[in-house]
């Protein structure tokens, strides 16, 4: 039986970087936490929290009239939250030099349920 399969969901959304409250944004059924938001001499940092199996792609921050794109993503942690789940945190540095309003992004490679039985015949 096949479980899950690594999946590409298109998401096109913007989610704002400000407040930053602890809470998750929810992403096509997946939490998004914004962790900080900060403009250092590289960039524009955003550390972020997803789950494990999370890549989000086509990532951009902006606001009125800018965008900056994704350069890299650096640091890259595995932290447990409360609930016992197990999330990945990274910081995601963008070319910039002011803090953005929000966080585009295109889509996300994930585990998708299949929950399906392929049978292979034996001769």
């Amino acid at each position: 039986m096949i479980n899950e399969i690594v999946g590409y969901t298109t998401v096109n959304e913007e989610i704002p970087l400000f407040p930053i409250d602890g809470n998750p944004y929810l992403v096509k059924k997946k939490e998004i936490w914004v962790r900080d938001v900060s403009v250092t001499e590289d960039g524009v940092e955003v550390r972020i929290a997803t789950a494990e199996d999370v890549m989000l792609d086509g990532v951009t921050v902006g606001g009125k009239g800018y965008s900056f794109p994704l350069k890299t993503t650096v640091r890259q942690d595995y932290e447990e939250l409360e609930d016992g789940r197990i999330v990945k945190v990274r910081t995601l540095l963008f070319s910039g030099d002011r803090l953005p309003e929000y966080m585009g992004i295109k889509g996300m490679h994930h585990m998708k349920p299949v929950g399906e039985v392929i049978e292979i015949p034996v001769k």
